[in-house]
């Protein structure tokens, strides 16, 4: 992982997708660089985001996409209640994001 470490995630968790019906287990201390060009905030969905990119994988082994990591970032902040992040996130994820990772080998 070659993103900038800024936190460790303190206890495990299992987070749920509704949208495609598959779990993601963030193991304690999974490090994250958090949001990228904006404010952190407090939520899993960067958590949850960081991993699926990482393993593009769900718990069961299925194989989850960059777009399914993005729009599962978008589903856990809607359900967080932030509504107008939402969107705004999951836009610079999806333009963003594969521009990123054509420019960092590792991600």
């Amino acid at each position: 992982m070659s993103r900038k470490i800024k936190y460790l995630n303190p206890r495990q968790f299992t987070y749920y997708s509704p949208r495609y019906k598959q779990f993601r287990t963030v193991p304690e201390d999974y490090p994250s660089d958090g949001a990228s060009w904006v404010t952190d905030i407090y939520s899993q969905c960067w958590w949850v985001h960081d991993i699926l990119y990482e393993l593009r994988r769900w718990d069961d082994g299925a194989s989850c996409t960059y777009q399914q990591a993005n729009n599962v970032l978008y589903d856990i902040l809607v359900s967080e209640g932030r509504y107008g992040r939402a969107p705004i996130w999951w836009l610079g994820t999806t333009i963003f994001g594969p521009i990123y990772r054509k420019f960092n080998k590792n991600a």
